[in-house]
């Protein structure tokens, strides 16, 4: 449905008409953090790592991709008051967003107002799950806690139009 979709929307006696595709239509725009007393606070992201790489079969059963099929990498590390507070990584379908890989393109905070701008790519909706887990080795090290402690893990699958998943992410 185009209109859940949000690529059209309808004005009451109106009539129907394409939506623009820009960030402001995206979901992700609703997005905030919040410190222990629920007040919202703002996390600084840092892009670590970046490179295109062959998709692991989970990771192509993900993005819905053929074997062969590169994906890029991303990891990235979320700051509040220059303290690491958590770690993103994340699989992107390489043929949607050549270039991304480069590490003279700057990624700021909010990927995905780059990913609509930039790639216009519009962001539709993502699939969400937090579990709990324990911290591997590298996310203990960047995050400055013991391996094994616990850790909250957001498990993301991001579409665009067409029901199409662009980004895989924990």
């Amino acid at each position: 449905n185009l209109a859940w979709e949000r690529r059209l929307y309808r004005h009451q006696g109106k009539g129907t008409y394409v939506s623009n595709i820009d960030f402001n239509n995206s979901l992700f725009r609703f997005t905030t953090y919040g410190d222990a007393e629920g007040k919202p606070t703002r996390i600084h992201k840092e892009t670590t790592r970046r490179h295109i790489e062959q998709a692991s079969p989970a990771v192509r059963d993900k993005l819905q991709v053929p074997m062969g099929m590169e994906v890029l990498y991303i990891e990235r590390v979320g700051f509040v008051d220059e303290e690491p507070v958590m770690v993103e990584y994340s699989h992107w379908r390489a043929d949607l967003v050549p270039g991304l890989e480069d590490e003279a393109l700057h990624i700021p905070d909010l990927l995905y107002a780059l990913i609509v701008e930039k790639f216009q790519i519009p962001v539709v909706r993502a699939e969400e799950t937090l579990t709990a887990d324990a911290a591997d080795e590298h996310t203990a090290r960047i995050l400055g806690i013991a391996p094994g402690a616990p850790v909250l893990v957001l498990h993301r699958e991001t579409y665009t139009t067409s029901n199409r998943v662009i980004e895989t992410r924990v």
